[in-house]
């Protein structure tokens, strides 16, 4: 007897061939399972406080020790300005890829308080994001400290030269963090950004900045960056500076990236929410290509080769079936661009 499948009546389910060995058995996990596996989607699971509070403590030990490490190896070998910047630049470029996911590597106490500014991240978790990266600065320095004694520890310190007051101070550490934090909204935290090269957009400005303002003031950008080589030097000369003035440049970055933020566009909405309610219609479909295509061993197993086939097989037919919702919603589309969306979200 013939089953019906609904929705798909090009498929049809027959009986094991009379010149299969009786012995034939179903593989429960074959590769076509496995495959399929991967096209289900998982369940999201969102990191604890727990750990975005450790990630934060891990990636601010890490961003002070590598650029205030710079510092000491450029009293001993001359690295120069430039290699300072780049030590710093790729190591926010570094945290932003592997904690990104996790905590936000926000890795500062000012860019915290700009996105809970901006409502983009909850207030009650500003006091623990703020102790943990207090707390990352402080041990990073003193084990710089430790790890460079005889040195003067005075080079972590963020102090301004000598010709400049401290008004020229909090002005350009305004600015350069305004710039930084600019860029974070844009780059990061917009979700029609690249986000595959937000580290490098961001790790560039660092750059930048360190390069133009590291003479001048020390290119702070970060209460933690100024506050950890203090407690550890015990030198905490000028340091409110630097707390204060880079708060106010990234609470400033974010307001006005977010007043230039252009609106969502309709259709793109539209295509999305219709997209769900069509492609569920094609799910027994789908259902039924994998009931047809499971792989079957005999007692002397299949070769490579043709599980290879049956997987093509199985692959090319889903993929017509998803090219068939494509076509069924593309037409809300205004334009070219609108429809490659949609075709990018069907085939994904």
């Amino acid at each position: 007897m013939t089953e019906i499948i609904p929705h798909s009546p090009e498929i049809s389910t027959r009986p094991p061939s009379a010149s299969q060995p009786s012995n034939v058995e179903e593989v429960k996990y074959s590769n076509v399972e496995k495959i399929k596996d991967s096209y289900q989607e998982e369940p999201e699971i969102t990191p604890s406080n727990m750990h975005k509070v450790a990630a934060e403590v891990v990636g601010t030990y890490i961003l002070i020790f590598i650029g205030c490490g710079s510092s000491f190896i450029d009293q001993k070998y001359n690295i120069t300005l430039v290699g300072v910047a780049l030590a710093w630049c790729f190591a926010v470029m570094a945290l932003v890829y592997t904690l990104g996911h996790i905590s936000g590597a926000h890795v500062n106490p000012a860019v915290t308080i700009a996105f809970a500014t901006a409502g983009r991240f909850p207030w009650k978790q500003v006091p623990l994001y703020v102790v943990a990266q207090m707390l990352g600065s402080i041990l990073a320095s003193i084990t710089l400290r430790w790890l460079f004694d005889g040195n003067p520890a005075v080079v972590m310190l963020t102090l301004p030269d000598k010709s400049t007051n401290d008004l020229n101070v909090v002005a350009w550490e305004i600015i350069i963090t305004f710039i930084l934090m600019f860029v974070i909204s844009g780059a990061a935290t917009d979700d029609r950004g690249i986000k595959e090269l937000s580290g490098v957009a961001i790790g560039v400005t660092i750059f930048f900045n360190v390069l133009i303002a590291g003479k001048v003031t020390g290119a702070s950008m970060n209460p933690a960056r100024s506050l950890g080589p203090a407690f550890a030097t015990k030198n905490f000369h000028k340091l409110l500076l630097y707390i204060v003035a880079p708060v106010i440049g990234a609470v400033a970055g974010s307001t006005v990236y977010n007043l230039l933020r252009l609106p969502e566009n309709p259709t793109i909405k539209i295509v999305t929410s219709n997209f769900d309610k069509i492609d569920s219609q094609f799910e027994p479909t789908y259902s039924a290509l994998w009931e047809q295509n499971k792989i079957l061993l005999d007692g002397n197993g299949r070769k490579l080769n043709a599980r290879i086939s049956d997987e093509s097989v199985w692959s090319t037919k889903v993929f017509a079936s998803k090219l068939g919702v494509f076509y069924q919603i593309s037409h809300l589309a205004e334009n070219p661009m609108q429809g490659w969306v949609v075709l990018v979200m069907v085939l994904k």
